[in-house]
């Protein structure tokens, strides 16, 4: 008589993994979600705004729509059904985000007599912050296009966001300096030192603030970027820096060791665990995973040159730009052309039960 062989044991799940990818046509600055979680909106390098809706866990490419004169160099979400675009041409464009289309809402024409570098919207959703480089950042709402408080900086911002208080501005700054001003009267109220951000290499400038989140309990904020060691073809440590609100205290840094991964470019919070996207030279870059306050990641997953990362809401999954394999990124033409790089949009899930 023959015994029955047991049956195999299933696979366990990888603590993230991707579900489903797509190529976009062109190199993406920034992804992000709306419709609660069933669209994903991303700023282009061809001065187009990218769509893709998701539905049977599968991301749907839709057609993008123009509206940039340059590149759009971030967008952000100002509701569920609504977002800002801007562009290195010194431009924004509000945009509705419906489930069958996304269209043109308002333009403001040269909002910065230049490039555009980060945008953010006020949690009532009413009013827009700006910066550029020619170290100028403004506030407006969203019918005006004259600014009710507008900053010339010492140095570049280089990141923007509003406080959970509402009542101030943060400014992250390319020599790795975080500003909190206040947007009832305009004044500084504090700078703190995230300077560990920034090298000046020979006659560069190299790091600064690369993006601000505050804590999911709103006690602390957290910045990102790197601890470079070589200007040029840019060399360092992606970190994280975080902050005490109530003290100003830096509290706790995180880093990964090797100085070929760059930057943390984006990231979320889930509780008090933080999902970063960090880039570095051509083909580092990943998703990394790490409880507040602690010394090594949950999870590393690595996806070539990753630059942005979003969450699907109320969902254990994430959605993600990263950078086609073998690109253009070291600066050396491939026979007689020179190929332009393109953005895998990637769908991933996460199993971790320490994040939930």
């Amino acid at each position: 008589m023959q015994t029955k062989k047991p049956a195999p044991k299933p696979k366990p799940k990888a603590p993230l993994a991707v579900v489903h990818s797509v190529p976009a046509n062109q190199q993406v600055t920034r992804v992000r979600a709306f419709c609660g979680g069933k669209t994903i909106l991303a700023a282009g390098f061809h001065g187009e705004v990218l769509r893709w809706d998701i539905h049977d866990s599968q991301l749907h490419p839709k057609p993008a729509t123009p509206g940039h004169q340059g590149w759009c160099t971030a967008i952000e979400a100002v509701s569920d059904a609504s977002a800002v675009s801007v562009d290195s041409w010194g431009n924004a464009i509000l945009w509705n985000v419906a489930a069958d289309q996304t269209t043109k809402a308002k333009e403001f024409k040269q909002l910065h007599n230049g490039w555009v570098v980060a945008v953010a919207a006020h949690p009532n959703g009413k009013m827009l912050a700006t910066a550029a480089r020619t170290r100028e950042v403004t506030v407006r709402t969203l019918t005006d296009d004259k600014p009710l408080q507008q900053w010339k900086l010492e140095h570049i911002p280089m990141s923007v966001q509003f406080s959970p208080t509402e009542q101030t501005l943060w400014v992250g700054d390319d020599f790795g300096k975080l500003h909190e001003y206040s947007l009832i009267n305009g004044k500084l109220l504090r700078t703190l030192d995230a300077s560990v951000l920034y090298l000046k290499h020979r006659l560069q400038d190299v790091g600064g603030v690369r993006t601000i989140v505050f804590s999911h309990d709103q006690k602390s904020v957290l910045v990102s970027g790197t601890q470079p060691k070589t200007g040029g073809f840019v060399q360092g440590m992606p970190t994280l820096v975080q902050f005490d609100l109530s003290t100003g205290k830096e509290i706790w840094q995180f880093q990964l060791p090797k100085d070929s991964l760059g930057y943390f470019h984006d990231l979320f919070v889930v509780r008090d665990t933080i999902f970063l996207a960090y880039s570095g030279q051509p083909g580092n870059g990943g998703v990394c995973i790490v409880k507040s306050g602690q010394k090594d990641p949950l999870f590393d997953f690595r996806l070539p040159n990753c630059h942005s990362i979003c969450r699907i809401e109320n969902e254990n999954r994430l959605v993600a730009a990263s950078t086609n394999a073998n690109s253009s990124g070291n600066g050396r033409p491939k026979g007689d052309e020179y190929p332009e790089n393109h953005s895998p949009i990637s769908l991933l899930e996460w199993m971790i039960p320490e994040v939930g």
